[in-house]
């Protein structure tokens, strides 16, 4: 399975590079995705990652899992962006896995695709999400193909639930323990 993720600048630079990094040391193949017309991307905290490719050389039949970490503006700018909102559209259309954390949910909204699901986010964006079946607290939310999360101090809780549903949950055990994370499971 391919996983993308997108970059928008003053992303939230925790909930996007620990995603990454820990789906790629489960071997699963990530690809970064700027939202710019050059590569370099810079978070929201002044680090600057040169992502794999741009938002122009995504194609949609390329993707199985769409992720998008918040970040203010960055993600409120991604749930404006008129491709994306046709992307997570088709992506939902065509049952693939979309994840957001943070402010990244605000895509659910505006692209009307989590009307029957059960939600989180980060809790100042919570009232924008006015078209949801349900809001729930909890770190991660799977609620259909529609995995969800609350902040950069979750980040590891909603990558572990991408390497299970992507590889299964002795992937995500392993990777679990060589990350310590069994010593916070306790």
């Amino acid at each position: 399975m391919k996983v993308f993720v997108l970059l928008n600048n003053t992303f939230e630079e925790i909930e996007a590079l620990t995603v990454v990094d820990y789906l790629r040391r489960a071997s699963i193949d990530v690809t970064t995705v700027s939202m710019h017309e050059k590569l370099l991307v810079k978070g929201g905290h002044n680090i600057e990652v040169s992502a794999d490719i741009t938002f122009d050389n995504l194609k949609r039949d390329m993707i199985d899992v769409l992720y998008i970490p918040g970040g203010l503006p960055a993600a409120r700018e991604i749930s404006e962006n008129k491709e994306v909102i046709e992307l997570v559209q088709y992506l939902k259309e065509n049952n693939k896995i979309i994840a957001a954390m943070c402010a990244g949910p605000l895509i659910l909204e505006t692209s009307q695709i989590a009307k029957d699901e059960v939600i989180t986010s980060f809790p100042g964006v919570k009232d924008e999400l006015k078209s949801i079946k349900e809001y729930s607290e909890d770190v991660v939310v799977k609620s259909g193909n529609i995995i969800t999360s609350r902040g950069p101090a979750t980040a590891v809780f909603l990558a572990l639930k991408l390497i299970e549903e992507i590889k299964g949950k002795e992937v995500r055990d392993k990777v679990a323990e060589g990350i310590l994370f069994n010593y916070i499971e306790k």
